[in-house]
Formats: structure tokens, C-alpha cells, sequence
């Protein structure tokens, strides 16, 4: 690093500007919710937060975000636990591991798109095929309605549960177990007194985080909710904001600072949960083998088996998109739809000016923005990590924050920031919004990448005789480049499948491919939704492949 003088300068720089960034939508929406109408004289009022948290429609909301919320986030939980559970077998672990990647490249706006093909009332693929199969006359289950948000919900957050619970679950003990039944415990006193408490910290973190995600959703309660005329909280400002009147967008400021507080709350609980969960890890027996207590002979076909499901839930949307993009209209799955197969959606995807627009617009953001935010991310990790001092705990605590607030939230606060100043709806405004959201998601991989660089290894370069030049070449960038690729590919992808942020700011010129696909949603356009879906699923993994396959390149270059 520089000399103290110049890093506490960068430090104050990138605080100034990561502050702007970060705070300049919550300062707006703050602004929004006090005023008043224009011409009075007292230009600040309280009468919004009245109105809105006084609104007959707010209580039906209120409670059914409260369920949908704790629904879906104690099932992504349970279902974690039970996948980790079971997935004792070394193969069975692995093809969890790897699968759970799959939702992370699905977008939850076409996740959610892929169940509604499956299992709405009417025609869908997998309700058509229960009532065959079961012989039922009205559809099994309605996947526009609350349990279907729920369902779906839970499925988007199972990988970051899995992801938080299995790690824990594998440093188990057995031998505590045992050690409890030898002594007379039974199965019930054995999970509520030794289990369950050692395991609770990565539990209660898998369920915080869970609340935190489902909190902030806004394509699943939009794509599934809205038929069935079901509101959430993001669905409901939504709502407010596009009727286009300056008191309903006082109103939605003003809910949108209450969602905003509950998701800090949270986030910062979770945070809190995460650094004490050193407290409750208790020292291994000695001579123990940590690992779950194995379930017999059949742990390895359970494993196997919950491996499966798990991938089959999570394939299955992808299928129902490609299937509904190469059939010219509904048809049920069988010899007739598969004779009527065409590529005529695929064809109207890449003829029709807006959608071309929106795919340039999308690829244009995803390329400058990702560049851009990971180039911020890596001054922001720099600092964070190699400094200390007041400006840097400030930064990094700004850095943090778009974690903890809702997309849609934020985006509604640049809505009014750019409403009074230009670029209003453009590229820059979609720009400037989507770094400000996901720069965390950049700053995480490249502080992890800092954090490899220790200081002797500058020191030792220069004891040597390498200048600075030398030094950042042949020590820091080597060991810099893999997190810089992670960052950049992840933020890329985040850009190219944005969904909340950009139907706030996107408008007519500045459409992206997830606006360009929920309007198709809504026009019942499902070919042509399937077909731009997966290209944008196809984009996403082809970005996260190039990564892998550019950082490995690199690391044999390295060690050649």
C-alpha cells in the first residue's frame, strides 16, 4: 500500500464515493416519505407514513408476507437439514455440492416462470400429469396462490441453507451421540440435548438468511401471486409506485423505509450469529472422526436418492421452459407435442427489434457494469483490508449495507433520486443502481483474495531488490486475478438477470432482458418467455464457465 497519507486519502475517496452510492437512494427515500404537497408551506409532513401504515389493504399484506416469509424460510431450512442429513455417502455429497449450483444460474423470475408451467391449474405439464395419474378432476394443487409462493421460495433458498448447514453438519461429532445412548438417552433427548445445540448456530443462520432473501423477493410473489390476486410487501410497493401518483409514492417511501429497517435488523442479527457461532463449537472427542451419524446400510441409496430429488426439483423448471419454447402453442406432454416441435419462438426471439434491444441493453450493462463495480470492489477491498482507522470501518461498513437492504427498495430510492436530476431512465441510471445494490458481491471474493497477500511477501520482494512495478507484477496480481475473475463473473451475472432494480428504473429504450420477460409473463407469451429465459440462463453459465476455464488457464500458466 501507499504511504500512510495517501492511504488514508483512498480511504476517504472510496468512502465518499461508496457512501454516495449506498445512501444516496435511502436519503431519498427518506426526503420522499416527509413531503408535502408542492405549493405548502411547511414542505415536510408525516401524513404519508399515516396513510400508508394506516391503509385497510396493509393488514391482509402485512399477514400474508409474515407467512410467506416464515413459510418458505422454516422449509428451505428443513429441507437443508434433511439433504445434509442424508447426503452421509461421498457421492451423494458431491452431486448435491454441484447441484446446488443450478438455481444459483436460474434466475428466480424464471424459476418461478418454470413452476407456473408445471403446475398451473389449467395446463400445466405436471398437473396434467397428476390427474391422469391420479385421476383427479380440479388440478391437485394451485401454484398461484400463497403455498405455491411458499413452495417455490423455499426451493430458490434450499442451496444457500444446504450451503450453511452441511458444513456443520459434516464437523459432527458421532461420537456424542453415542456416548448418549450408552448412557440411556433415547432418540428424542439425544437430538434436543446434544444435536440440536450444537448444530443451532448454523441452523438459526440458515433461517436468518432464508427471512432476509424471502423478505426482499419480488419475482416469485410477482409471477406467482399476482394471478391468483395474492400481495406481498414488494408486490404491494410495486403497485403504489406504478399507479403514478405523487401521494401513493410518498406512501410507498414510507413502507419502503419500515421494509428496509426489518431487513437491516436482520441481516445484522445474522451477522451477529455468524461471528459468535465459535462459541457453541465444542471440542471433539478424542480420537473421534467428525461426520454425521451414519443411518445404516441404506445411507448411501438415501443419499443418493435425496440427491436426485433435489436435482429433479431443481431441473425441473429448466425443462418445463425448454419444452414450452419449442411447442407452438399448449400441448400435453406426449406424441403429439413431440411430433408439433419447432424452433419458431426461437426464431421470433432473435427477429423482433424490442427483444434484440433488451439482449444488447442487458449484455451492455452486464460487460461495463461488472467492469466497473469490480474495479470499485477491488479499491474498496484493497482498503478494507490492508488499512485500518475510522474511515476504513466506515467503508466497510458501507460496503456492506446494499446486502442488508431489498432490491426493489433501493431501486425505488433512485427512482426519486433520478427523477429530480438527469439521467432519469437510462442505461447510466441502471448503471449506477446495479453497482450501488451488488457491490458486496464484488468487494466479498476480492477481501478474501487480499487476504492471501500478507505482508511479509511485499516485504520479502523488496528485500530481494524488486521495485513496486516488480513487486505488483510477479506477487500481487497473480494472487489478485482469480478473485478479480469471481467478482467480475459473479456481478456480471447479477447485471444480466436483474430483476427488481430494473423494473423500477427501466423504461422505453432502456429495457433488459428480465423486463423483457416478465412483460412477456404477463402477456401469456410463454414461448417466446421460455425461449429468452434460457438464453439467459445459457449467458449465465457460459460467463461462469469462461471464469473457470480463464483461472485455470492462469494457474498453469502460474505454476509453469
Amino acid at each position: 500500500m501507499p504511504d500512510s497519507r495517501q492511504s488514508r486519502a483512498l480511504s476517504w475517496t472510496l468512502t465518499a464515493l461508496v457512501g454516495f452510492l449506498v445512501l444516496c437512494p435511502v436519503l431519498t427515500l427518506l426526503l420522499d416519505s416527509l413531503s408535502r404537497a408542492p405549493g405548502a408551506a411547511d414542505p415536510f409532513t408525516l401524513s404519508p407514513y399515516v396513510r400508508a401504515y394506516t391503509a385497510p389493504a396493509l393488514r391482509g399484506v402485512a399477514l400474508n408476507t409474515a407467512v410467506f416469509v416464515l413459510g418458505s424460510s422454516l422449509l428451505s431450512t428443513l429441507l437443508a437439514l434433511l439433504l445434509a442429513c442424508l447426503n452421509t455417502g461421498h457421492a451423494a455429497r458431491r452431486l448435491c455440492m454441484a447441484f446446488s449450483i443450478l438455481p444459483l444460474m436460474t434466475p428466480p423470475l424464471l424459476f418461478a416462470a418454470g413452476w407456473a408451467l408445471l403446475l398451473h391449474p389449467g395446463d400445466g405439464l405436471l398437473a396434467q400429469a397428476l390427474q391422469g395419474l391420479l385421476g383427479l378432476e380440479p388440478a391437485p394443487f394451485d401454484i398461484h396462490s400463497l403455498g405455491g409462493m411458499i413452495l417455490v421460495e423455499g426451493m430458490m433458498n434450499l442451496p444457500m441453507a444446504y450451503l450453511i448447514i452441511a458444513p456443520a453438519l459434516a464437523a459432527f461429532d458421532p461420537a456424542r451421540q453415542e456416548a448418549a445412548r450408552v448412557s440411556g438417552s433415547g432418540p428424542t433427548d439425544v437430538l434436543l440435548r446434544i444435536t440440536l445445540p450444537i448444530l443451532y448456530p448454523a441452523l438459526l443462520a440458515a433461517l436468518v438468511l432464508s427471512l432476509v432473501r424471502s423478505l426482499a423477493s419480488y419475482a416469485v410473489p410477482r409471477v406467482l401471486g399476482a394471478p391468483g390476486h395474492v400481495d406481498v410487501l414488494t408486490t404491494y410497493l410495486y403497485g403504489m409506485i406504478s399507479a403514478g401518483s405523487a401521494s401513493d409514492e410518498a406512501q410507498a417511501a414510507a413502507l419502503g423505509l419500515g421494509l428496509l429497517s426489518a431487513s437491516l435488523a436482520l441481516t445484522v442479527f445474522y451477522r451477529a450469529l455468524v461471528a459468535e457461532s465459535a462459541a457453541y463449537a465444542a471440542p471433539p472427542a478424542h480420537g473421534a472422526r467428525p461426520g454425521p451419524a451414519r443411518p445404516g446400510r441404506m445411507r448411501h441409496t438415501l443419499g443418493l436418492g435425496a440427491g436426485l430429488l433435489y436435482l429433479l426439483a431443481t431441473a425441473l423448471p429448466v425443462l418445463a421452459l425448454l419444452y414450452a419454447s419449442l411447442i407452438p402453442r399448449p400441448i400435453p406432454l406426449g406424441a403429439l407435442a413431440f411430433a408439433a416441435l419447432d424452433l419458431q419462438h426461437w426464431i421470433d426471439v432473435f427477429q423482433e427489434p424490442a427483444v434484440l434491444r433488451a439482449l444488447r441493453n442487458s449484455l451492455l450493462l452486464a460487460g461495463a457494469g461488472a467492469t466497473l463495480g469490480a474495479a470499485l470492489s477491488l479499491g474498496v477491498a484493497c482498503v478494507c483490508v490492508k488499512t485500518h482507522g475510522p474511515p476504513t470501518r466506515l467503508l466497510r461498513m458501507l460496503s456492506f449495507l446494499p446486502f442488508a437492504f431489498p432490491a426493489l427498495v433501493l431501486g425505488i430510492g433512485f427512482k426519486g433520486f433520478f427523477a429530480q436530476i438527469p439521467p432519469h431512465a437510462t442505461l447510466a441510471a441502471l448503471l449506477l443502481a446495479y453497482i450501488a445494490v451488488y457491490l458486496p458481491y464484488g468487494v466479498r471474493p476480492l477481501a478474501g483474495a487480499f487476504t492471501q497477500i500478507h505482508r511479509l511477501l511485499d516485504e520479502a520482494s523488496r528485500l530481494c531488490g524488486a521495485g513496486r512495478l516488480t513487486t505488483l507484477r510477479r506477487i500481487t496480481l497473480p494472487l489478485l486475478i482469480p478473485g478479480f475473475v469471481s467478482a467480475w463473473t459473479l456481478m456480471a451475472i447479477l447485471f444480466l438477470n436483474e430483476l427488481p432494480v430494473s423494473v423500477v428504473l427501466s423504461d422505453a429504450g432502456a429495457e433488459v432482458l428480465s423486463t423483457r420477460i416478465l412483460s412477456d409473463i404477463d402477456e401469456g407469451r410463454r414461448g417466446r418467455l421460455s425461449a429468452l429465459g434460457l438464453l439467459a440462463i445459457a449467458l449465465s453459465m457460459a460467463l461462469a464457465l469462461c471464469a473457470r476455464v480463464a483461472t485455470r488457464a492462469f494457474r498453469r500458466r502460474q505454476e509453469s
